[in-house]
């Protein structure tokens, strides 16, 4: 018999997350943003005007790529204004901060967020305040071991 996947069996390791409690009735976690390194090209010209590339190293606080193309999503839904293309693009955003938070596939994050149509506005409220900040009042990230917040 298979054991079910848990909230805290299945968190991956230094990844910060938002707690939420899903559709089988669990604290899960929504990934955070994180610190990021990003290498950047400076194209120059030495002393004698010849051309030059550098490669410096930033540092950002974010996503990676993959779940910044998914916060692009929900914004372009949001600008043609179709409630279903944005449910849709926001359902897929929250998929990827649970599989970036926890091991688990996509199927099964996609069956976490299943929800009734009641609680559709404060879960739209968290994911957004997870990717756009600031987290809600008397929020504390979840590490490992600590789902609840």
């Amino acid at each position: 018999m298979e054991t079910p996947i848990s909230p805290e069996g299945s968190r991956r390791e230094g990844v910060e997350a938002f707690p939420i409690t899903l559709a089988d009735g669990n604290r899960w976690g929504l990934a955070l943003p994180s610190p990021r390194l990003r290498p950047d090209v400076v194209e120059g010209h030495d002393a004698l005007g010849r051309p030059t590339r550098t490669v410096r190293l930033l540092t950002e606080f974010g996503y990676p790529l993959e779940i910044r193309r998914l916060i692009n999503d929900v914004r372009s839904a949001c600008d043609r204004g179709e409630a279903k293309g944005q449910y849709e693009a926001l359902i897929l955003l929250a998929a990827a901060l649970i599989t970036r938070a926890h091991d688990v596939d996509p199927s099964t994050a996609a069956a976490l967020l299943e929800m009734d149509i009641a609680d559709l506005p404060g879960f739209v409220e968290a994911v957004l305040s997870v990717v756009s900040g600031p987290l809600p009042a008397n929020s504390q990230p979840a590490r490992k071991g600590e789902v609840d917040g």
